[in-house]
């Protein structure tokens, strides 16, 4: 019974510093302390919830400027997630912020191809391309769904029109 009352406290006491490493990362992340928040998610990337902290962990790596260690987290989540758009289209926000022409323009096809059999990722996708303001990759995102599907021609308007809305805030 002292066995495993111990081994339930080692257990919960490695969570509750795992945790403690997350919030401390989260903080120095919010704060633009990227530096310092790469160095505890690089450790916390060891774990098998990590996909928790990926999103934070990646945008520590883009902001410092990280592309190839960034390309690398991207690739990681997309072999583990191969089914998640999403994790490919943070390979191309990599690939087009560290000028990859070639690469950026592969991977967008990539998405654009994969996305026609993903109906259900059509707004995440979407949506990651808005987060990064790639407002026209995400606008084609929709207007290739859009002409696929010829029964219902008023999905998506509103997105539609919302980055519309986007786009011309930009070029005023």
């Amino acid at each position: 019974m002292r066995l495993i009352l111990s081994f339930l406290f080692c257990v919960s006491f490695a969570f509750s510093q795992s945790d403690n490493q997350a919030k401390i990362a989260y903080q120095f992340y919010q704060n633009g302390e990227y530096e310092k928040a790469i160095e505890i998610y690089k450790k916390l990337s060891t774990s098998s919830n990590f996909h928790v902290h990926y999103h934070n962990y990646f945008q520590s790596l883009i902001h410092a400027g990280y592309y190839q260690e960034a390309k690398r987290l991207s690739r990681r989540m997309i072999r583990k997630f191969p089914s998640k758009l999403i994790y490919i289209v943070d390979l191309y926000i990599c690939q087009y912020s560290d000028n990859d022409i070639r690469g950026s323009t592969q991977t967008l096809d990539q998405i654009y191809s994969k996305i026609v059999d993903a109906e259900s990722q059509v707004m995440n996708v979407a949506n990651t391309f808005i987060r990064y303001q790639k407002y026209e990759e995400a606008l084609s995102c929709y207007l290739l769904f859009k002409h696929l599907d010829i029964e219902n021609k008023r999905l998506y308007n509103t997105q539609v029109a919302q980055i519309y809305q986007y786009l011309s805030l930009i070029h005023i």
